[in-house]
């Protein structure tokens, strides 16, 4: 046989019409029953010819691609982006646990929110997955347009989401800072309000004052600039009162935070305790010493995957699924 195989082969081969065929190979529709016997030997005949399904014709058949596609609305999906990669990396384990691809989806810095809507929803992907706030406009587009959807990260109130215990997290790093002995508490919150830091500061802030932690406002940082300690923040902790701890809103934060104070002379965590926030596991600097809450965001990724599936299926799922968060004691605090 010169070529490649094709449906047809395999069907006078074995004797049968091209959508008996196609229908054991391809998963095409067909009122016509096949028996054990003529469905193993087309499976047979496939695997002796090296037969291979053409996976555009087969989505067509099935109407679907087979591909999920991610979009986020915050910034550039980039590698060096540490918690990026850890979401990257539970997307595409998700992918291969439910056999589809993802297509990672990104438009030029002029396009507006319809222009990358147009593209993402052109029919290449049975689903998306959404990293975006509420108040992105993007997220109301796909919702109406009624591809499956998922949000991922920060709760998105009209779509099926999957989040951590954000709330939960921003306790355990109150509780346990008064456990050490801390009585006074610097808190670095996020560059920018999401639905997840406002959630976690917001019950730090809570927690704290019921334990009788005095809280210190940090600076907020700026994104994709210095995350370390601010002018503002070193005169602080330069002062005569001073915090001995700093809970900061994630790891990378946290991580650049020892850094300065032992440049500036103290000892962590003798003179200061930190304490991050996520769990990352791609070890940068200090990452191994580190005291933070571990999110497993890769698992939230690899669940947000299968919700999405669940619904490109036709199933009901919930609106929200929430996994819990758990304590990583390090060296910081």
């Amino acid at each position: 046989m010169g070529g490649r195989p094709t449906l047809k082969d395999i069907a006078q081969e074995v004797g049968v019409t091209i959508t008996t065929a196609s229908y054991v190979l391809n998963g095409a529709k067909s009122g016509t029953r096949v028996s054990d016997k003529t469905r193993e030997a087309i499976l047979e005949a496939a695997r002796r010819f090296g037969y291979r399904p053409n996976n555009v014709a087969r989505s067509l058949v099935r109407q679907r691609s087979g591909v999920v596609a991610i979009y986020s609305g915050y910034e550039e999906l980039s590698a060096k982006n540490y918690f990026f990669a850890e979401i990257m990396g539970g997307l595409q384990v998700g992918c291969a646990q439910c056999g589809v691809d993802l297509l990672i989806h990104t438009g030029p810095p002029e396009a507006d929110d319809h222009s990358i809507a147009q593209s993402l929803l052109d029919g290449r992907a049975d689903g998306v997955i959404v990293h975006a706030s509420t108040h992105h406009q993007l997220p109301h587009i796909i919702a109406e347009s009624r591809v499956p959807a998922v949000a991922i990260v920060d709760q998105v109130d009209f779509l099926p989401s999957v989040v951590v215990d954000d709330a939960e997290g921003g306790r355990i790093q109150a509780r346990y800072l008064h456990e050490k002995g801390h009585r006074r508490v610097m808190y670095r919150p996020a560059f920018c309000e999401y639905a997840s830091t406002i959630r976690r500061e917001t019950a730090f802030r809570e927690e704290a004052a019921a334990l009788g932690l005095e809280v210190v406002d940090g600076t907020m940082t700026v994104a994709g600039g210095w995350s370390g300690l601010t002018d503002p923040e070193k005169r602080i902790m330069l002062g005569p009162d001073r915090p001995t701890a700093i809970a900061c809103w994630e790891d990378m934060n946290a991580d650049q935070t020892v850094a300065d104070l032992e440049e500036m002379g103290f000892s962590v965590p003798g003179d200061v305790a930190v304490m991050g926030y996520n769990g990352i596991s791609v070890e940068f600097g200090r990452r191994r010493w580190l005291t933070t809450i571990d999110a497993h965001w890769a698992l939230v990724a690899e669940t947000a995957i299968k919700v999405l599936m669940r619904r490109v299926a036709g199933e009901e799922v919930p609106m929200g699924t929430t996994l819990p968060v758990d304590l990583l004691e390090g060296a910081t605090a």
